[in-house]
Formats: structure tokens, sequence, C-alpha cells
């Protein structure tokens, strides 16, 4: 894991070190080049005073939208997040979805990591309890008056392994409890 992250580190260094050397280049460039988006500007301006005027000789008036409305629409358009990750190289978005990538990996195996620590935490305290005969058992209150029944039931008292099991099914109690109740009773008793 460690090694899949320094390589990460030195894939990115890599490319922004590479970044920088182009970035150079294109600073350089673009001194010598003229800047299109200035020409097309001024041209636009000149053919709008053209249309102003030709408007003007023939009584005719050019609707045109507000400054505020343009730069209300221009603001909207640059504040949008998304714009600005298309806006970035490739490589950079491709370092920022692995990022995230990784992120999420380890995140989720953390998560797997602590629910099965808990787990197995759990079924240590289970084992000592046992262990130490400290058994904790849930009680359900639709059996708790079954169960005090068994008390003083013939079922129990007689001992029959074919009644306890016919018992056993009609109060949906297992098997072996019966035969428990049975054995402690005749112990009571002193049968046994």
């Amino acid at each position: 894991m460690t090694k899949l992250i320094l390589l990460i580190l030195i894939y990115s260094t890599l490319l922004c070190s590479s970044d920088k050397s182009s970035s150079s280049l294109t600073l350089n460039s673009i001194s010598d080049t003229l800047k299109i988006s200035e020409l097309v500007e001024k041209q636009i301006q000149s053919a709008r005073e053209k249309q102003l005027q030709f408007n003007d000789n023939s009584a005719g008036h050019l609707i045109s939208v507000p400054d505020k409305e343009k730069s209300e629409i221009e603001q909207v358009h640059k504040g949008s997040g998304y714009s600005f990750i298309q806006d970035q190289p490739l490589h950079i978005q491709l370092f920022g979805i692995c990022t995230i990538a990784v992120i999420l990996f380890v995140l989720i195996r953390r998560s797997v990591f602590i629910l099965k620590r808990k787990l197995r935490h759990e079924q240590k305290e289970k084992i000592q309890l046992l262990r130490e005969e400290k058994i904790t058992s849930s009680l359900s209150p639709k059996l708790r008056h079954s169960r005090k029944g068994l008390r003083n039931s013939e079922v129990v008292i007689k001992g029959s392994e074919k009644n306890i099991s016919r018992a056993a099914k009609d109060l949906k109690i297992a098997k072996g409890e019966l035969v428990l109740a049975a054995r402690l009773k005749l112990f009571e008793i002193g049968k046994m």
C-alpha cells in the first residue's frame, strides 16, 4: 500500500515538473503570437458600430443586452465547479479521480476492519463468559409462563422420552430444556 502511494506521489511530481516546463514554453509562444480573442472582440465592436450607424440612418434601433445582465451571466457561468474541473489538464483530472478512488478504498477497507474487530471482540467476550460459566441468556417473555408451568407438570415428573419429545413440540420449547427440567425435578424428589 505504501509503495502504491509512493509511486503515485513520484508520478504526480513528474507530471507537475513537466507541466511547468511546458507552461514556460506556452508563455513564450503566447507572447510571440497575436491574441485571437482581442482581435475577435475588436471585430465584433467594429461590426456593432457599423450596425449602429446603419440603424441610425434607417431610423431603426438595435436591441442590445445591458452590461449588468452580461456580467451576471458570465459570473454564473464562471462560478460552476464542473467547468473548473473541465478546464484542468487531463493528467490532473486523472490524478484527482485516482486520489478520490484511493481514499474511498481506504475508508471502506477501514470500516470493514473495524466491523470485523467489533464482531471478533464480542465473540471473545462470549467465549470468556462461557469459560467462567457466567452464561447470560435472553429470556423471552412468551416462554416464561410455560417454563414456570413445567415445575409441577406430569411430563417432567414421569420423565418418559416420548412424553418429553411430544411435550416439547406442543410447548415449542427445546427438548433438552425439558430433559434438564425432568432431571432436576427427579433430583429434587430424590429418585435420582
